[in-house]
Parts: C-alpha cells; structure tokens; sequence
C-alpha cells in the first residue's frame, strides 16, 4: 500500500495604506489544498468513485422493442449464463444526417409501434395482434398498411396522409408516433455494437436530444427467421421511404411508451483499461 498526497496551495494579498502619519497595512491569505490517498495493490491502482442514479448514459443505449425490454431482467437472472433464445443476426441503424455526408443515405419513416405484438406496448392502436408477442413487420397491422399507401411511400406526401388518418392504425402524430428524415445516414458498423441475446444496441456516441434514431433488424426464435423494418436492400428505391423502427423521437417525453426503450442503467465511471 502507498499513499500519495495532493500539494497544497497559499493564495493572498498584501494592501498598505497610510493616512498622514498613520500607516495601515492588511495581509488577506487563503490556503487551498487537496489531500488524495490512492491505493495500490499488486500493480494495480484502486480508487473509489461515486454515482448518482440520474447520472447513466443518455440517448447512447437503446432496446429494439419493447419486447426485448420485457424479457431483459429474466434473461439475465441466471447470469453467467443468459436465458435466450433470441439471437439478431443482422441490424442497420439510422440517424439523423449532422454531418451532410451524401453516402449511405436514405429518406426513412420511423414507427414507434413498428413490430410490437403487445397492445400495452403500442403507442397508438394498430390493431392487428398477432398471438405472439416477438417482434416481428407481422406482430400488428402498421406495416402491412403502411407498405401498401402509395402516398406514404412517397415520402413528400407521408406528412399530410399520415397526420389526416384518423382510423386505425392512425391517427399519428409527428415526433410521438412516427419521424421522417430526410437523407437520414446509415451507421457504419464501427459506430455502434449490438448485444445479440439481450436485443439492444450501444452507439459510440450520444444523440443530442433532437435527432432520430431508427432501426430494422432480423432475428431467430425457436428456429424462425423475423424481420422489423426494412434493410436498404429489400428493393424500396430512389426517394421512396424506408419503413423502420423509431427508437428515439425529436421529442423525448417520460409520458409516451417509446421512452422505455432508452436504457438507463448503464453507467460511465470515467476511466479506461479496468480489471474485472
């Protein structure tokens, strides 16, 4: 064991005055120090640190679906070993475009009830529900409507179709039940990584708090192939609108459903190269 101890700081000022024959003079000091005791076993340095809960990782980590949030702390009750039986097997994320880049862009149109197969999870009424609750373009009606309105696809004209339906799975409303992006950006596979099992995704770098971010994947269960969204290569072309899953809005409210798929316990500790 070693202590190793901070320097310590004097700060003062001198003022003299002198009034005829009287002379006055006044000495202000301060001292500053901070003492540190850092402890070091086998090589290794050993410090400890404090966080508050409020302090977790924002707009960084995000679930897929509500789903994969219902399942999470079951998945994980048997650590080390993780109870799934899901595993993603291909993922692309969007973005809003901040950076003008022109390559891997796309128009793209997010639903936050895009895939969820349980009413209580939807942030509107798409109706539709199939028997299962995985995710899946299959779980409620929105996609299959969504993919067949012309005016949707369209992208210049999904605004309006989609604030004036009022039936199911509509009404929508901007920034709550659905984004549009202009030339949205793919994310390279160097920005961000994915947890197969758990079903969420961990971006290198946080969102400001008016960017979208979106995402279509595909997965196995139980020996089934699913798909939530559409991949870049399933045959939507030129200005046509992908259809995605909206993960993160413009608008971030604890009031509406899609704030659950932000995780909130995951926490930096500021430091790097950490033994287990």
């Amino acid at each position: 064991t070693r202590l190793i101890t901070g320097s310590q700081t004097l700060f003062g000022g001198k003022v003299q005055l002198q009034f005829g024959r009287l002379t006055w003079t006044s000495i202000f000091s301060q001292q500053k120090s901070k003492k540190e005791t850092v402890l070091i076993e086998n090589g290794a340095q050993k410090q400890n640190f404090e966080i508050r809960s409020d302090q977790y990782e924002e707009n960084k980590h995000f679930f897929l679906a509500q789903y994969f949030r219902d399942q999470y702390d079951y998945a994980l009750s048997g650590l080390p070993n993780i109870k799934s039986v899901v595993n993603v097997t291909r993922i692309e994320v969007w973005v809003t475009n901040r950076s003008n880049v022109t390559e891997n862009t796309r128009n793209i149109l997010a639903f936050a009830d895009l895939g969820e197969g349980k009413q209580n999870n939807c942030q509107g009424n798409p109706g539709g529900y199939t028997t299962g609750v995985e995710p899946a373009n299959e779980a409620n009606n929105l996609y299959q409507w969504a993919a067949n309105q012309p005016l949707i696809r369209n992208f210049s004209t999904a605004v309006p179709a989609l604030n004036n339906q009022v039936t199911a799975p509509g009404p929508f409303q901007q920034a709550k039940d659905y984004e549009k992006v202009e030339n949205a950006r793919k994310l390279s596979d160097q920005e961000y990584s994915y947890n197969a099992l758990l079903g969420y995704i961990s971006l290198n770098n946080p969102l400001n708090n008016d960017e979208v971010l979106a995402v279509s994947y595909e997965y196995t269960y139980r020996g089934q192939t699913y798909q939530v969204g559409e991949f870049s290569t399933d045959g939507a072309s030129g200005q046509e609108a992908l259809l995605l899953k909206l993960l993160k809005p413009t608008i971030t409210s604890p009031k509406n459903k899609i704030w659950d798929l932000m995780m909130k316990n995951v926490y930096s500790i500021g430091a790097y190269s950490l033994d287990r």
